[in-house]
């Protein structure tokens, strides 16, 4: 999981950083209200709010849960809050089958609101393209090439079978 440590009291964690109206559109306490409502710890090691409209406030949390499933869970459903996940590892990646239940799976529309921009194989950042054949009503999984020299973003149905799926957050990049 990117940005993620094993912690003393057998908690992993991830840093998350995340942009905007944080305080008059409530963003802030959702967020934290839903980190409690899955069971999560957090803790705030930054907050910048901003002084106009015209400008956007910033945090940083640290997330912490029992084990990476949770995480990656938790993760997940923080994704419309447009969180982004610190990280400089590379990506976790499997064959096309079977299908894990790691490998991040949402709506079309869920994708499309938070779409990471890039993911990180091997030291290097590839950009993560939309692919436009995609079914949208079908559940949506990133894509690597087996060569690792490109990744997508598509449904299910549209998968390669020499293709590789990303498992969990580590290595996508919001920014």
């Amino acid at each position: 999981m990117a940005g993620v440590k094993q912690t003393a009291s057998a908690k992993v964690s991830a840093v998350v950083e995340f942009e905007g109206h944080l305080i008059d559109s409530l963003t802030l306490a959702r967020v934290m209200d839903l980190i409690e409502e899955l069971h999560g710890e957090y803790q705030l090691n930054y907050l910048h709010i901003a002084k106009s409209k015209a400008n956007v406030s910033k945090a940083i949390l640290t997330l912490f849960k029992s084990s990476q499933g949770e995480l990656d869970e938790l993760l997940g459903q923080l994704l419309p809050y447009g969180i982004r996940v610190l990280s400089q590892e590379s990506a976790v990646l499997q064959p096309t089958e079977p299908l894990a239940s790691q490998v991040p799976i949402a709506t079309e529309a869920a994708f499309r609101l938070h779409l990471p921009k890039q993911i990180r194989i091997e030291g290097k950042n590839l950009p993560i393209t939309l692919d436009p054949s995609a079914n949208n009503d079908s559940e949506w999984v990133i894509a690597v090439s087996s060569q690792k020299t490109s990744a997508r973003l598509t449904s299910r149905d549209r998968l390669n079978e020499d293709e590789l799926l990303v498992c969990g957050y580590q290595g996508l990049c919001w920014s």
